[in-house]
């Protein structure tokens, strides 16, 4: 066993420690941009293919039967 100093990273986390506060962090930034890496989209500029509806969102006052509920 030896003395590695303060701990940085742990399984691809980084960690960030105050002790004086007794605050922790954790940072999951490197698995973010792996992600991004993986898909490719380092160069996707102007947000998603399909972005969200602009229509306003209606209340739904319906009740559900568990024979709709099922075949959804």
């Amino acid at each position: 066993m030896k003395d590695l100093g303060e701990l940085q990273w742990f399984l691809g986390i980084q960690v960030i420690q105050n002790r004086e506060r007794r605050q922790l962090w954790f940072n999951q930034q490197s698995y973010f941009e792996g992600i991004v890496d993986w898909f490719r989209l380092n160069n996707h500029v102007g947000g998603p293919p399909t972005p969200l509806s602009q229509q306003p969102l209606v209340k739904n006052d319906a009740i559900s039967t568990q024979e709709v509920t099922t075949e959804y």
